[in-house]
């Protein structure tokens, strides 16, 4: 056990000593009287250092100050027989780690065995810290490559239904692919953004809604003039679970919007909202077109985009409104806080 001893009384130092050397094994003890040798000695290996209060060129809280900006990780003692119970308090709130006074020095070793314990316990817990955030700085670099590596995967998936889409002769079959291929594409950005993004976790809904529905506008090429794309999203953190079916329903209600609701040329708008009211989401996809197809409910539809909106809508735990009036409104509300249920699309 190495200790620095501060002070300039060679009584005193004697005394320390030997207390020291009666209670505990194998001490090497070194003792500094000035600033500039305690400076010096800081660069050692010390298990504490114990300094009086009052010296005659030194004192023991500039010597405080030093070790605190030097060797914090070093306990340190002030030994002293000049501390009132202010002065001691406050030795303590300035960072030493205990005080003894010099006519309780069978105290010392108790103390300097405590102070080496917790130094030791704080060292193990700072390791233990550091290893844990090691840990899930790799957790995080793996979690982004799973993202990129997913985010490249479907996207090799649209090229190929692209170009199956392209060679294929029945333009139904082509247009069933190219549906599936917007699908693929609103999972992916999904991945993409959170690839990208320094919260893995949380995905921002508010700028994936307007990115996808930019995406889609221009995947239909429509004339802005024409047909105006209003956005009024907030910020909202949305976990995977609940931004996958989110983006599929966001997905199919503004392509539909875009294919059906405004037939021969006509103009209009299409507005998407987003907003949370405490723990309610609502995500609304309204346009001002010629609206649903009479005497028929949209949920009883033979169409396989509403389908799928209708089961990921139940997959959230939520509500679904559809409203014709006479455009076309859907209006989803879910929990923030629930989780969304594990369920399969049917097979087509």
């Amino acid at each position: 056990m190495r200790i620095l001893n501060v002070e300039d009384s060679d009584l005193d130092a004697a005394l320390i000593r030997a207390v020291l050397d009666q209670n505990l094994s194998d001490c090497e003890f070194t003792r500094v009287e000035t600033r500039e040798a305690f400076l010096e000695a800081l660069q050692g290996d010390w298990d504490t250092i114990l300094s009086d209060y009052n010296l005659p060129v030194f004192d023991g809280l500039s010597a405080l100050k030093l070790a605190l900006e030097n060797r914090p990780e070093i306990p340190f003692i002030f030994v002293t027989g000049a501390l009132s119970d202010e002065l001691a308090v406050e030795t303590i709130k300035s960072g030493a780690t205990d005080y003894i006074a010099k006519h309780r020095l069978d105290r010392l070793p108790q103390a300097v065995t405590r102070a080496i314990r917790e130094r030791e316990l704080t060292q193990a817990k700072q390791e233990g810290e550091e290893k844990l955030r090691a840990s899930l700085r790799e957790k995080d670099l793996l979690l982004k490559e799973v993202h990129h590596r997913v985010k490249n995967n479907l996207q090799i998936i649209c090229s190929l239904l692209s170009m199956q889409s392209d060679a294929v002769q029945d333009p139904l079959l082509a247009s069933a692919l190219s549906e599936s291929q917007k699908r693929i594409h609103s999972m992916a950005l999904i991945h993409e953004m959170l690839y990208g993004s320094s919260n893995l976790s949380d995905l921002d809904f508010g700028t994936y809604t307007q990115t996808l529905a930019a995406e889609i506008s221009s995947s239909y090429g429509m004339d802005a003039d024409r047909i105006r794309l209003i956005l009024e999203v907030e910020p909202i953190p949305f976990d995977i679970d609940h931004a996958i079916p989110c983006g599929l329903i966001l997905n199919e209600l503004v392509s539909n919007a875009f294919k059906y609701a405004f037939p021969d040329n006509r103009s209009g708008e299409i507005r998407i909202s987003l907003q949370q009211r405490e723990s309610c989401i609502r995500l609304a996809v309204e346009d001002n077109g010629v609206g649903l197809p009479s005497g028929r409910s949209a949920r009883e539809t033979k169409s396989l985009g509403l389908r799928i909106v209708n089961i990921l809508a139940r997959q959230l735990r939520g509500s679904l409104e559809i409203t014709s009036n006479p455009g076309a409104s859907f209006v989803l509300k879910f929990d923030s806080g629930g989780d969304a249920r594990k369920e399969s699309l049917p097979a087509v």
